[in-house]
């Protein structure tokens, strides 16, 4: 029998300060992970901007902060998980 774990992901998402703050959920422990984002969610991958890099969770739910984040002058701002 195969088990299919669940995709690692984004959770849930909170700003303080303009921190704005990930939970991932199911991630792999030692795996690396990487932010990026973009203003355009359709643009291939290649065109996101890291926004995070070399995140290795040693639990399968962490959490990334990422300083001065939230910005009033971008209000669109999209992001994704990647792992190599």
């Amino acid at each position: 029998m195969i088990h299919v774990l669940p995709a690692p992901g984004l959770g849930t998402v909170s700003v303080s300060g303009g921190n704005l703050t990930f939970t991932v959920t199911n991630a792999i422990p030692g795996t690396v992970y990487r932010v990026l984002a973009s203003t355009n969610p359709s643009l291939p991958l290649g065109q996101w901007a890291p926004a995070a890099t070399n995140i290795s969770g040693a639990t399968d739910n962490f959490t990334i902060t990422l300083s001065n984040a939230a910005n009033a002058k971008v209000p669109f701002q999209f992001y994704i998980l990647q792992s190599p």
